[in-house]
């Protein structure tokens, strides 16, 4: 999965600045400091996700990720723990996919 970002100003990224091959019907659920939340499609089997994007390129930030993601991997098989699908780093990037079960941003 390539990821392309072309934010004119070099600051925060807007859906329209980032390109997730692989997945369609983007649409922005939160926008935080550190992340972007987005909920998508998986296009190769059709399952819907929520990605969520670390905008961060800081080596303690995406430790960090990597430590929730590898987190929320133990607890998969625990109910209620949503599943975390996969975590992809690309071009600076990293990007963790997940289950979309339907829920809206409080």
């Amino acid at each position: 999965m390539e990821m392309a970002r072309s934010g004119r100003d070099g600051g925060s990224m807007s859906l329209n600045d980032v390109v997730f091959p692989g997945f369609e019907s983007l649409s922005e659920l939160h926008r935080g400091r550190q992340t972007v939340v987005y909920r998508g499609r998986r296009l190769h089997d059709g399952l819907a996700v929520v990605l969520k994007v670390n905008r961060s390129m800081h080596a303690d930030d995406s430790a960090r990720f990597r430590h929730e993601y590898d987190i929320a991997r133990r607890f998969a098989d625990f109910a209620g723990v949503v599943t975390v699908h996969d975590l992809i780093a690309r071009d600076g990037m990293m990007v963790m996919v997940m289950e979309d079960f339907g829920a809206d941003s409080l």
